[in-house]
């Protein structure tokens, strides 16, 4: 009948402010929602009591007296009406909950801290439940070819060909963490060399499993390169006419067979002494 607000302790103090600091006014607490907020806690009480809506429970920022904000859930509802069924009364709260607001916002921040880390490894990252895939990055959607919604809930062990599958099923039963190398099966059907590495994890309160995909295909290739030009140097080494030595600081690392037929030395006894000795 007044349109005043009478307000207990707590609803001051909560906010830095002195017992009965405000004048009262009905519209009073909404100069101290923040200006982001205000419309939609205007509409939120204006709905409420024009029937719109069942219940009166919103969140907003509320200004201290410091002039720093604190986030309020604000809950209220009507209790008494007139003989010609006016509102006549109506009691709300005002609860504190800036923690719970700022923990959730930490907990996004780790999330998308989270995802960029994962989303930058240099391999293809899966979180596993016994081959379930629960969550990945994008490393594993570039190796694999199969887009992010296709790998989460995918058993992972169809990335994995036939004939290394038992071993990656085998290794994944007894937790084993060592790195291991198996074949890979991408989306279109390539085979491709694989370097497996997983860790035991709590993930959304379970123990799961933690694996790192990494495609050999580029490094294996570099090997097979390596392997043919020591060959040839073999070869070469093999079939020389003349002596030929390679030298390390001074030091025989490596001699061909003229060397030893035209010194009389074994290779054993060249390698490891010092070129000058053949001088």
């Amino acid at each position: 009948d007044t349109g005043i607000e009478i307000k207990d302790d707590r609803y001051y103090i909560m906010a830095g402010y002195e017992p009965q600091e405000f004048d009262g006014a009905t519209d009073e607490w909404r100069l101290r929602i923040h200006p982001d907020d205000r419309d939609l806690a205007n509409k939120a009480v204006e709905d409420y009591l024009s029937g719109k809506s069942e219940k009166y429970d919103i969140e907003f920022r509320f200004r201290r007296k410091d002039d720093s904000y604190m986030w309020i859930r604000s809950r209220g509802k009507i209790v008494e009406w007139d003989e010609e069924g006016n509102q006549k009364r109506f009691v709300g709260t005002h609860s504190d909950i800036t923690e719970r607001i700022e923990a959730e916002q930490n907990l996004r921040d780790s999330e998308q801290r989270f995802r960029a880390l994962h989303n930058a490894s240099f391999g293809g990252i899966a979180i596993h439940d016994k081959g379930l895939i629960l969550e990945c990055n994008s490393g594993l959607s570039e190796i694999t070819g199969f887009s992010y919604e296709e790998l989460v809930g995918m058993d992972g062990l169809l990335l994995i060909s036939d004939d290394t599958r038992d071993q990656v099923f085998e290794n994944i039963n007894t937790g084993y963490e060592e790195p291991y190398e198996a074949i890979g099966v991408r989306k279109n059907g390539d085979r491709y060399p694989l370097r497996l590495e997983a860790r035991q994890i709590p993930y959304k309160g379970k123990e799961v499993r933690v694996v790192e995909f990494r495609d050999l295909t580029e490094r294996k290739e570099a090997e097979k390169q390596l392997k043919k030009h020591e060959d040839k140097l073999n070869s070469i080494f093999r079939v020389a006419p003349t002596g030929i030595g390679m030298v390390r600081n001074r030091v025989l690392i490596e001699v061909d067979p003229k060397i030893c037929e035209m010194t009389g030395d074994s290779v054993e006894e060249l390698i490891g002494q010092t070129a000058r000795m053949l001088y």
